[in-house]
């Protein structure tokens, strides 16, 4: 006969004719109104189900002088992450028992979604996001170009990439649907969630850029890592958090659900995750041990066994070992952000690092500099100060039925004009290989650039970098010779894959124009007599690529052995740029200028935001779950890491570029800021004033004119409206206007604008 333990919580029964009779034929008492006696035969069990303080299985840990007991899990872990902890990441991209994707972590209210992580399976049957549990090998799973310059890169087998992407975006679909038809105000309003989806966009991006097999295998291995997290959270928002939080009890405890689970110290958390079909182990002292019930103890001299999902390599450490990036207690949750750290610092940013240099000792010490002053002061407000007459002077201002001017030019013996010694580089090159230019653009380039001039003899602001992430498109067009053009074109497309995993390193050193130039003569001057000029400035060339990449931390590198028989091509399609064989027509060079172009614009505007946006101190993971949703200091972009602002903005504010500084191999229409689609327009100006809203560096001196401008846009937007042909472009004009001030002032040089790939 069997009654309630001393524990005094409600019994959950379970009828079931699948389970074997584990507690022998006896007579069960349930404390009632009415006395009931059930008998239990082997024609129909009635299975009582272990309360969470019992056990369906049990060890003793004698070293820790604790005991363990589950109800609802079929394994008890090796490791009870008691004790200090050293994490670092070790095989296949795991983190060991530190790992919540593998094994399970102490349950926290801030975190609470780890617990949902899905039981890793690799069986395309039972489930369909079984990929994201797929770690490549070499070397089937790695493809390489053997023709390329850049040597040991390339990508994870396309086959893969596409299973990865596929249950991606049914991952990202579903949480959308959920979030369209959902009455709940916490789903849409969850921080987590918004961040974990602009990461997966941004990451899966980074997937179709060459790299390493280390680095590809890495990067596959994190975007997973973040689908696996992102599905978690959905699970628990709209599954499991209801039970969770609600003390009503049900009346039946099904299986539990297929999940990682969590480990507990606290007895109302363990029935509360009991409730909720959540695996667990519930951690007592030893002395507690008199009393409890377990179907089964497992031996305390025999090593517990691993679930299924674990082989023997999954704890071992990666040859060469890699740092430690936390030493401490297991339920501190900086152990989450020194790993989600660690990986940011392999996949960050393109340009935070670029730019987080210390300011140089001519900077620092220029009473011309404004990093001289304090950033608190009214005089360290970023941008070029307008007076009212200056701001009404907007070339698209609504006017009674007259088409919008240009600016007046200035004159010819303007002392500006004078002054300036090299090319108007805030003026487009006259060529027709140049993609066109957007007129509000373009105006406001021509704005900004007549002020600039006076201030080109000052320095950068805070010692900003002014190189150049990759060639400006006017310096390449610029030449009057079209060999020289195409001499330039096609040394680029040569270099344009170790160019673009350059691009991916999280540091890499930007160039000047001058070194631009020389590395874009290397199909010019193609000597290799040695001692030649043209053979040192090859060396010299290869050293600098290969210098940049070290700095980077890359373990690709430029091959210059086959330079002269490599084949011109462009996103692997061969392009004829030889003169004069073949003249240069727009219709080739335009797509390639174009990449150029915005592959810069986006890269700057990381490249200025992370300059003049402030991070959020506090952390998400450093607010309890119940506050998060209900905080109102946050702005939609707002974001505690660089990645994750840079996800922001690629994934969200500039919904367009898709979470990716390099745009889509095929584009057949204008996108973004060009689009001819009016409401995508909309969206991108709108994404470019939200982006600088919060440069809280500079918010002070935005003009009043473009605060209410980017407002109405807004206001028109979520209304469901959009404005009229020539309030768009007024509004553009005074956004763009606005962005080109600051980077000007700040990096002291003419930004590269976003263009039309099509006329």
């Amino acid at each position: 006969m069997t009654t309630s333990f001393r524990q005094h919580l409600p019994r959950r029964w379970a009828y079931s004719s699948a389970y074997p009779l584990t507690r022998g034929f006896s007579l069960t008492f349930a404390l009632g109104s009415t006395f009931p006696v059930v008998v239990l035969i082997n024609l129909f069990i009635i299975r009582i189900m272990p309360n969470s303080f019992e056990g369906e299985l049990a060890r003793v840990f004698a070293q820790e002088d604790v005991f363990v007991t589950t109800p609802n899990a079929t394994y008890i872990p090796d490791d009870l992450l008691l004790g200090p902890r050293d994490v670092r990441l070790r095989n296949n991209c795991y983190f060991g028992q530190d790992d919540p994707l593998l094994h399970p972590q102490f349950f926290n209210p801030r975190v609470p979604h780890l617990c949902c992580i899905t039981q890793p399976v690799l069986d395309p049957t039972t489930d369909e996001y079984w990929v994201f549990w797929y770690t490549p090998e070499l070397p089937d799973d790695f493809e390489t170009d053997s023709e390329s310059t850049a040597q040991n890169v390339g990508q994870i087998r396309k086959c893969w990439r596409e299973r990865l992407f596929d249950a991606a975006h049914k991952l990202l679909r579903s949480v959308r649907d959920e979030l369209s038809k959902s009455e709940n105000k916490r789903l849409a309003t969850d921080r987590v969630l918004t961040t974990l989806g602009n990461r997966l966009r941004y990451f899966m991006k980074r997937l179709d850029l060459v790299a390493s097999f280390v680095e590809a295998v890495s990067t596959f291995r994190h975007t997973c890592r973040i689908a696996l997290e992102l599905r978690a959270r959905m699970t628990w928002l709209t599954s499991v958090r209801h039970n969770y939080y609600d003390s009503t009890p049900t009346q039946d405890r099904a299986e539990a659900l297929c999940v990682v689970g969590a480990l507990t110290l606290d007895l109302t958390v363990a029935e509360n995750l009991h409730r909720c079909r959540i695996p667990f182990w519930l951690i007592r002292p030893l002395n507690r041990k008199a009393g409890v019930a377990s179907t089964v103890w497992l031996d305390a001299t025999v090593p517990p066994p691993r679930p299924r999902w674990i082989t023997a390599t999954e704890w071992d450490d990666a040859q060469p070992a890699h740092r430690t990036i936390f030493r401490g207690d297991a339920c501190n949750l900086d152990r989450y952000r020194a790993m989600h750290d660690f990986i940011d610092s392999q996949m960050s940013s393109y340009a935070s690092s670029v730019l987080a240099r210390p300011l140089p000792a001519h900077a620092a010490t220029s009473p011309s500099s404004p990093a001289t002053a304090s950033s608190s002061s009214s005089s360290q407000n970023v941008g070029v100060h307008r007076t009212d007459k200056q701001r009404r002077s907007s070339p698209y201002a609504p006017t009674s039925g007259r088409s919008p001017q240009l600016p007046p030019k200035p004159s010819k013996n303007s002392p500006q004009k004078q002054s300036q010694p090299h090319r108007d580089k805030f003026v487009d090159v006259a060529s027709q290989l140049l993609p066109p230019a957007i007129p509000t653009w373009a105006a406001a380039m021509k704005q900004v650039g007549r002020k600039q001039i006076v201030h080109q003899s000052r320095e950068p602001w805070r010692g900003a970098h002014t190189g150049y992430c990759l060639p400006d498109p006017n310096a390449i067009v610029s030449p009057r010779d079209e060999e020289t053009v195409a001499g330039q074109l096609r040394s680029l497309c040569k270099l344009w894959n170790i160019l673009l995993y350059r691009v991916t390193s999280h540091q890499f050193d930007v160039l000047i124009p001058k070194q631009w130039r020389s590395l874009l003569t290397l199909d010019t001057h193609t000597s290799t007599t040695p001692g030649t000029k043209a053979a040192q400035n090859r060396e010299d060339m290869q050293a600098l690529v290969n210098k940049c990449l070290q700095a980077g931390m890359k373990e690709g590198g430029l091959d210059m052995f086959n330079w002269k028989t490599q084949p011109v091509k462009w996103h692997n399609r061969r392009v004829k740029l030889f003169k004069p064989d073949y003249p240069l027509a727009p219709v080739v060079v335009r797509p390639i200028l174009w990449e150029l172009a915005e592959i810069n614009f986006r890269w700057e505007v990381v490249s200025l935001d992370s300059i003049l946006y402030t991070l959020k101190m506090e952390r998400a993971l450093n607010v309890d779950e119940e506050e998060l949703g209900e905080r109102d200091d946050w702005e939609e972009f707002d974001a505690t890491t660089r990645l994750d602002r840079e996800a922001a903005i690629l994934s969200t504010a500039l919904a367009y570029c898709g979470g990716s500084i390099v745009p889509n191999e095929v584009q057949e229409h204008n996108i973004g800021f060009a689009s001819s689609d009016l409401h995508e327009r909309h969206l991108a100006v709108r994404g470019l004033f939200f982006i600088m809203k919060g440069w809280s560096l500079s918010i002070k001196s935005m003009p009043r004119d473009t605060r209410e401008a980017g407002n109405r846009l807004d206001k028109v937007l979520n209304e469901g409206r959009l404005l009229s042909g020539l309030d768009m472009d007024h509004t553009e004009y005074l956004i763009a206007l606005w962005y080109v001030d600051c980077f000007a002032t700040v990096f002291n040089r003419a930004p590269i604008m976003p263009r039309r790939r099509f006329t």
